[in-house]
């Protein structure tokens, strides 16, 4: 089964980039360039071409951060693994991000093979405590 992966980053190329090379490893990809988008798909079921497994959301956004959207989302009742990515990720902000919910972080800049790992593992770690 195709798992599909919200990628949330204002910065456009990055988010084309990454959906791209998730697509190529199997995923299928919806982007985001606003936080406010990704509440609107996710919340307010805004069609989409299947439920989104999993988000992966830039830090450093305007309006919303990365964490606010995830506590935006926790709030309004959805409950997907979160991967935060961030340029400036501190020991702080990961803590802080496992702390709010976040299955994961990962460093940018990364490469696909390496996201593609960390999602993998915040999808089965979430199968896994499904399962309990």
């Amino acid at each position: 089964m195709q798992r599909h992966v919200l990628v949330v980053d204002d910065e456009a190329a990055l988010s084309s980039s990454l959906s791209e090379g998730l697509a190529r490893a199997g995923f299928l990809v919806t982007t985001a360039n606003d936080p406010a988008v990704a509440v609107t798909l996710l919340v307010e079921g805004v069609e989409s071409p299947a439920p989104v497994d999993l988000l992966l959301t830039d830090y450093n956004m305007p309006r919303l951060t990365g964490l606010d959207l995830v506590d935006v989302l926790r709030r309004e009742g959805v409950d997907i693994p979160c991967l935060l990515m961030s340029g400036d990720l501190s020991a702080t902000l990961a803590l802080e991000a496992l702390s709010r919910g976040c299955a994961g972080f990962i460093q940018k800049p990364f490469s696909v093979p390496t996201l593609v790992e960390h999602i993998r593992v915040a999808l089965e770690v979430r199968a896994d405590w499904g399962s309990m």
